[in-house]
């Protein structure tokens, strides 16, 4: 798994979640408009921390590899689940977010 960010087009912002196989790179792609103070997440700064990132669970199926990832940010923690297909990551629509406030 790799995180890439590309480079910033005026306010539009992409970054993608890649996994790097025997064929090539399959990607799950995020693209945002910034706002100059938040992007992907609150108060992120249209930056991505890599570190953010961690895999829960990577597991075989039919179609290809299941990753359950979680990423965290300022204000909380997203769970969800990426499915590998022919030539692309797919998200599934199973989605869990914690908040946690620093109070």
């Amino acid at each position: 798994m790799l995180i890439a960010l590309f480079e910033p087009y005026g306010n539009n912002l992409l970054m993608s979640i890649a996994l790097k196989t025997a064929d090539g790179i399959k990607l799950m792609d995020y693209p945002v408009v910034s706002d100059g103070q938040s992007a992907w997440r609150v108060d992120d700064g249209g930056k991505i921390d890599p570190k953010l990132f961690s895999i829960l669970l990577a597991a075989p199926t039919k179609e290809g590899l299941l990753f359950v990832v979680c990423w965290a940010g300022a204000e909380g923690e997203n769970t969800f689940f990426l499915s590998e297909k022919a030539d692309t990551l797919s998200k599934l629509p199973w989605e869990i977010y914690r908040y946690w406030s620093a109070g």
